[in-house]
């Protein structure tokens, strides 16, 4: 990007600031996508939601509702809402985004899975507790199956049903979930590494919260068992 365009992206916000939709409805989606993004980094979550939402509309008008680039955007969206804390509207779109994957691509798939991931943090927003389960269960088969256990995604994706587990007081299933992680890092990273140290202290939580801890069980945290 260079100079010319980095000034016009930044003067542009001042210049539309408080001016309805239709004002900016000649601009490409692709130039409303760029003054999103700069308000998001910025921390600025209301200011973005016109450009997404135009953005939303003028690539639904160029690629149709049934394509990966519209489901990006109605992602994009969804995350705005989200750091608004409006999880309802979040998830409407997150859903349609999903469809539109599912329908084009089919469910077993990375970026689906990735998706669906996203979709359980919005259930657990809105207390929606065993959907986000199910969900989270659907992620860790598929991403079992497409990448393999030793993969950082799945070992992410334990530790994410590991936690749901232990928010939702269920600690002996979560100490399952955390030992596995834990066990699968230190093979694939060892020891010294920040990924497995952030495994030992999930299952040394669960040990004190159950009265498990003490040094025998200490040392087996830090072991492959």
């Amino acid at each position: 990007m260079n100079r010319l365009t980095i000034v016009f992206l930044f003067a542009l916000p001042i210049f539309l600031k408080g001016s309805p939709y239709e004002k900016y409805l000649n601009f490409s989606y692709r130039q409303l996508d760029s003054l999103r993004a700069i308000s998001f980094q910025n921390g600025a979550y209301k200011d973005c939601l016109p450009y997404a939402e135009t953005s939303l509309e003028k690539a639904r008008q160029e690629f149709g509702s049934m394509d990966t680039t519209y489901a990006m955007f109605l992602n994009e969206l969804a995350d705005i809402y989200e750091h608004l804390g409006l999880y309802n509207k979040s998830l409407q779109l997150i859903d349609e985004a999903l469809e539109i994957k599912k329908a084009l691509e089919g469910t077993k798939n990375i970026s689906y899975l990735k998706s669906l991931n996203n979709k359980t943090m919005y259930c657990f927003y809105l207390g929606n507790y065993k959907e986000a389960e199910i969900l989270l269960l659907e992620v860790i088969e598929g991403r079992l199956l497409l990448l393999g256990k030793d993969h950082p995604d799945y070992v992410i994706s334990l530790n994410n049903l590991g936690g749901l587990y232990y928010y939702l007081g269920r600690f002996e299933e979560s100490e399952q979930l955390y030992r596995e992680s834990k066990n699968i890092r230190f093979k694939a990273l060892g020891k010294n590494n920040l990924m497995y140290a952030s495994s030992v202290n999930n299952l040394a939580g669960i040990y004190l919260l159950l009265g498990k801890y003490t040094l025998r069980s200490a040392r087996s945290i830090i072991t492959v068992r």
